[in-house]
């Protein structure tokens, strides 16, 4: 694969390609809230990051292989998973907000009635592990994030006490 077409593949997140003593680098402009250290556990054996500097909406991180070809395609592919996670993520959140405005459009149009005979119809069969993560329950085989929605603390009626 060519150079360009490597570059290519982390789109506008490029920043730059270096080699820093015996290491290659390969520095990423990212939102700040993007997912790392999760995604890197794994492999802090393999490779290493650094985070540069910070603005109010992105970071720019050093990441770090030794300079053999085995090392750096790992980075490549490392670097690839962190982007495609997170975008994942992005895209979750967005369409969570697009369904929120489309159930609370329904919420507002239908009558009382109408609203306690809307069944939801879900195509993907969810398998027990993925209905289990929404119950709470932690799931072994994926980071830990932080949550799509925030909570706010609720506080409930006073009575006399």
């Amino acid at each position: 694969m060519s150079l360009f077409k490597e570059i290519e593949r982390f789109g506008d997140l490029f920043h730059s390609i270096r080699q820093h003593e015996e290491y290659f680098v390969i520095d990423l402009k990212i939102p700040l809230n993007w997912e790392l250290e999760h995604i890197l556990v794994p492999h802090q054996k393999q490779l290493a990051y650094k985070i540069n500097n910070e603005n109010d909406t992105h970071r720019l991180i050093s990441f770090f292989s030794t300079m053999n070809e085995g090392s750096v395609n790992l980075m490549s592919g490392v670097i690839e998973e962190v982007i495609k996670v997170n975008r994942e993520v992005e895209e979750k959140r967005s369409l969570l907000l697009q369904k929120k405005v489309e159930l609370e459009n329904m919420f507002n149009s239908f009558s009382l009635t109408e609203l306690k005979n809307i069944s939801f119809n879900v195509e993907t069969e969810l398998s027990l592990k993925q209905l289990e993560n929404f119950n709470g329950k932690k799931d072994e085989n994926r980071p830990e994030r932080s949550p799509m929605v925030e909570e706010e603390p609720v506080e409930g009626p006073k009575g006399d006490s």
